[in-house]
């Protein structure tokens, strides 16, 4: 196994979640590699950090004008001022931690949220790659790879073949990924496996593309029609753009 192919692996390594075969392969790479034995020694590290990250510390500066609030008390303020102000201090640093938390909260969530799915998909697409045989319909035929889904989903796929732009339908499988049953519709280009999953979207999802990279791995995410994209490959950006392009437009017609 390849150092990127094991790195795709390593969380589900952690959460015991491999299949016999896949784990010995994953386990065997991490005892002679150590550059994956430190990934994953770091992945062990990280998971407590994450679950402390919604903890909040008062700021320094709240604490220093509230101490400096008080020491006033003793120079002879009024009494009903010194109340309202320190009040009004310790509500709008209140309101200020709260509102900056529920943002970090938000967007923290949203980025852990989508940073797992990004690599949970990843990882379906790494597992396809080991095992040629994951695809449980091997068809290039949209007619025919469509209703094959049905009675597996609770959604109906778009299948688009997209031979004549140059990227050939391989065929298909039901993958579990994020939680949920999706379909998985392969694509090649030259030499290179494109995986496409698609699901409902649900309220997380937004209309705008998404562009990442996962360990060399391309990532564009995308909503069309109520359901979502992934498309994943080590195809060049460019390319799975222009790939991811086609397949959008032409998923409409």
């Amino acid at each position: 196994m390849k150092c990127e192919e094991v790195r795709e692996l390593l969380e589900a390594l952690h959460d015991n979640e491999l299949v016999p075969e896949t784990r010995a392969a994953v386990v065997e790479h991490v005892q002679g590699c150590s550059g994956c034995a430190r990934a994953l020694r770091d992945l062990e590290v990280l998971r407590p950090v994450i679950a402390k990250a919604g903890r909040f510390v008062t700021p320094a500066e709240l604490r220093a004008r509230i101490i400096r609030t008080l020491r006033h008390r003793d120079a002879g303020f009024a009494r009903g001022w010194r109340w309202r102000t320190l009040s009004a201090l310790v509500a709008s640093h209140a309101a200020m931690i709260i509102g900056g938390g529920l943002i970090v909260y938000v967007a923290t969530s949203d980025y852990l949220r989508h940073g797992s799915a990004t690599r949970e998909v990843v990882a379906a697409h790494v597992r396809s790659l080991l095992d040629e045989r994951r695809l449980a319909l091997t068809s290039g035929d949209q007619h025919t790879v469509r209703p094959w889904f049905a009675g597996k989903l609770d959604f109906s796929p778009e299948v688009v073949n997209l031979e004549q732009d140059g990227f050939p339908l391989l065929g298909a499988r039901v993958d579990y990924v994020d939680g949920r049953y999706q379909a998985a519709l392969e694509y090649t280009r030259r030499n290179h496996k494109i995986t496409v999953f698609e699901a409902p979207a649900d309220e997380t999802w937004v209309n705008a593309t998404r562009r990442s990279v996962h360990n060399g791995y391309n990532v564009i995410q995308w909503v069309s029609g109520g359901l979502s994209y992934q498309a994943i490959s080590d195809l060049n950006g460019s390319e799975l753009g222009h790939f991811a392009a086609l397949l959008r437009r032409k998923s409409k017609e």
